[in-house]
Order: C-alpha cells, then structure tokens, then sequence
C-alpha cells in the first residue's frame, strides 16, 4: 500500500477501451474492457482466460476496417507494445486464431481475403509496364567490415534478362519488385512514410530482413538499441508491405510506436524533420542488430600529415571494433572534410577533420 505522508501520482483512465474479440468461426466472442495503456500480452491472457484458451496456442490479430474503407490487412498482435502504441482503436474488432491438430493454426479468412485480392492486383500490374530495381552493393578493396551476410542476398549484379531474372555468369536470379504499397499517414506523418518507403525500396536491406537474416543478429542487449523492438517491427512492415503488394495502405503504427519510445521527439503526431527520421532509424536497426555485444574502448588520434589512405584505415578500424551490422555493410563509409581560410598576412592554413 501507499504510505502515509507518501506523494504520489495517480493517473485515472475514466474511459477504458472495449474491444471486440472473437474466435475466426465466430463460435466465441467475448468483450474485453481494457486500459489503452495495458500492453498487448495482458490482452491476450485475459482473452484465452474468457475464452478458456492456452495462450501458447492462440494469437491475436487487429483487425478494424472504418466504414467505406477497403478491407484492411490483418497486424498480428506479437509484441511488447501497449495498446495504443500498436495502433489500436477504440471499439475494434480482435480476431482469434487457434492452432490445431498438427500445430497447424486455422488461419485468418480476412488475410486470405485480403491475400486474394492483392494477387488480383498483382496480376493485373503485371499486365502493364513493369517497375523493377536491379542493385549492385560495391565495397571498397580495402575495407573488409567482417559482415556476416551471405552476399548472394545483399547483392544482385548483371544485366536485367527475359523471364523476370537477373542473368550474372549464365546464372539466373530473381530480381527485385517494388512492393507498391502505400502507408497510412497517423497524423501529419508524411515525413515517417517517405523515410520509410525509401528504406523499404532499398533492394539488398529489405531482401535480409524478408529472408530472416535478421533474427540471427538480433542484439537484445545492447543499451543503445530498443532491445531488438525496431528491428522486429520493421521486419514486421516489410512482410505487410510485401503481403499486401498494391492493396490497402498499410499503418506504420509499431515503428512509430517504437521510434517515439526511443526519440521523444517524434512522440508526438506532428510534422518532423524526414532526414532526421531516417538517419535515427538506421542508428536504431544497426544498433538492435550490430554483431559487437561488448563494445571496446577506442581512441581516435589526429591526422598528424598522414597519407589519407592511413588516417581512413585506422579510421575504419576504430569503428568496426565497436560497429558491426548490416546497416554498417550497406550504408557506411568514411568521408575527410578540409577547411582553409587566409591569415592575416595573406598566407593560407588548413584544419583537416576526418
């Protein structure tokens, strides 16, 4: 109990959330009254406990369609998140699937519905002019960065061929397709949309994150990381983008959810800096995935005159001791920056910064 003499702050939620829950038959439903603050776990044990369900063989789907709109893509509800920040509303509709004989699970009919119909869309796409991406991922000789990666994946080199392949040494590969996929905007976010379809049309990121390359990195630990969250959740809106392929927007509600929690600076709805945005969440995933769990001191010395190619490998070196993802292998380099101005006498002098 509270203390006598003892100040407190107590917070009173006068309207608690009601949601919708029912089984994918529709043989059970169940009203779940619920703080918007309480997280998605608490949800599902009170749901199986209604339901009398084992909560290792259930899971929870969001599914809310406002009147008018096109059907939505279910969100699987499998995270640390609240409520609120995984982007439920008020008086939703919850579905609950259920793994049967064979740990099979039933399967959500609104997901192959929607399932359906973005192959329809896929189809009839395909019929007109075709965007595709060939990349080509290209490291310097001297930099090895150690990445695990297998190159197969972050790399896809040659020229485009018949049949939807790239053709590299008489072997054929699939080549990239845009998810075209549009993001609900939460507000004024259209800064956080545009950050993230560029991240998501970044061929060599989205195809380790789509082949679960990711989870074998995953840096739950590291104190400068959101203990694996930002990368889970982007992994999570790729495979929706990926899924939907044309159909319904998608709302980027966990990644922003989880991105607020950690930069209170976009906590709120409002319009932010787009460049910032992007530059913080590839700092998130490449510190929710950097392979280095102890991070070593390093001390970086001045140029001092060296040659250039000097100061940049021991540059490189200081980093990768304490930087190690696939952000680092993708995006990362090493730029030298040169300021000059005249004395007062005339002559000229310089400050390198590396």
């Amino acid at each position: 109990g509270i203390q006598q003499g003892a100040l407190v702050a107590a917070e009173v939620e006068l309207y608690p959330w009601r949601l919708l829950c029912r089984t994918v038959d529709n043989s059970q439903n169940v009203f779940i009254t619920i703080s918007r603050s309480a997280s998605l776990q608490s949800l599902k044990t009170q749901v199986c406990e209604y339901l009398d369900l084992q909560t290792h063989r259930a899971r929870l789907w969001s599914f809310h369609k406002p009147k008018g709109a096109p059907l939505p893509m279910p969100v699987m509800l499998e995270s640390e998140l609240t409520l609120e920040e995984a982007g439920l509303r008020r008086g939703q509709e919850i579905v609950v699937e259920q793994q049967g004989k064979g740990n099979r699970w039933e399967g959500v009919p609104e997901f192959k519905e929607r399932a359906r119909q973005a192959r329809e869309v896929a189809l009839r796409n395909a019929k007109g002019q075709r965007q595709t991406e060939t990349t080509t991922t290209t490291a310097a000789a001297a930099v090895n960065t150690g990445g695990t990666i297998p190159r197969a994946v972050l790399t896809q080199q040659g020229r485009m061929g018949g049949g939807g392949a790239a053709v590299k040494g008489g072997r054929r590969r699939r080549r990239f397709t845009l998810a075209r996929t549009g993001l609900y905007n939460l507000g004024n976010t259209c800064f956080l949309n545009s950050a993230l379809q560029c991240m998501a049309a970044t061929a060599p990121l989205t195809r380790y994150f789509l082949a679960e390359l990711y989870l074998r990195e995953l840096n739950q630990s590291n104190p400068l990381g959101t203990s694996g969250q930002l990368a889970l959740q982007y992994a999570t809106l790729l495979q929706q983008l990926r899924r939907s392929m044309g159909g319904s927007p998608i709302p980027p509600a966990t990644v922003r959810a989880v991105m607020a929690k950690q930069y209170e600076q976009f906590a709120s709805y409002q319009q932010q800096d787009a460049q910032e945005f992007l530059s913080l969440l590839m700092d998130g995933l490449h510190e929710d995935l950097n392979r280095v769990l102890e991070k070593p001191y390093t001390q970086i010395t001045d140029s001092n005159g060296r040659k250039d190619h000097i100061v940049a490998a021991e540059h490189i070196e200081g980093y990768l001791q304490r930087n190690r993802s696939v952000i680092v292998d993708l995006f990362c380099g090493v730029t030298k920056s040169t300021l000059e101005w005249k004395d007062e006498g005339g002559s000229s002098s310089e400050r390198k910064g590396e």
